[in-house]
């Protein structure tokens, strides 16, 4: 049984998208193996990153969880668990989603550019670089003035690579 104030869960969140954005592919494994280890526990997911890190994380998480009892004397639990989990990918059991909750992704930045390039080069009709408000309706937007206007952040009426990248989360 857990008791969180939840004015800190943003903090938390934030704070730890911040430090997995900056972990090596190797840290990234192994904060995601122990915690699919312990059923998608946060807080052995926090204490498996780098010690650099994880005492200020595992602090705050301490921060969140006003209270906690465990039930483990009631229960047959598997492995130890602090009453906070991410969810799971699959039914009940991991593996764990990490990237919604903490922005762990496990796709390299050729996989995101070959992503980019295969969505974006099709509608690139001319091959200028850029979608127009033609090439976007050609694709099959309904509405390419509202597309333009929410991703055209350069202001020159038509979408680059670059912004579609950011306006879809391909980064």
């Amino acid at each position: 049984l857990s008791l969180y104030r939840s004015s800190e869960f943003m903090t938390l969140r934030n704070s730890t998208r911040a430090t997995v954005a900056n972990l090596t592919d190797d840290q990234k494994t192994a904060a995601k193996n122990a915690t699919e280890a312990h059923r998608c526990d946060v807080k052995h997911f926090l204490s498996a990153l780098p010690e650099t890190a994880n005492a200020t994380l595992v602090g705050s998480f301490k921060k969140l969880r006003l209270k906690y009892v465990s039930t483990k004397e009631f229960t047959d639990w598997k492995v130890d668990t602090n009453g906070l989990g991410f969810n799971f990918v699959g039914w009940n059991e991991p593996p764990c989603e990490l990237s919604e909750s903490v922005g762990l992704s496990f796709r390299s930045k050729k996989d995101k550019k070959k992503e980019l390039d295969d969505m974006f080069d099709p509608m690139d009709t001319n091959g200028d670089g850029y979608l127009d408000k033609e090439e976007l309706k050609n694709a099959g937007e309904e509405d390419p003035d509202k597309a333009i206007e929410e991703a055209d952040s350069d202001g020159d009426g038509k979408i680059s690579k670059r912004e579609f990248g950011k306006a879809y989360a391909w980064r």
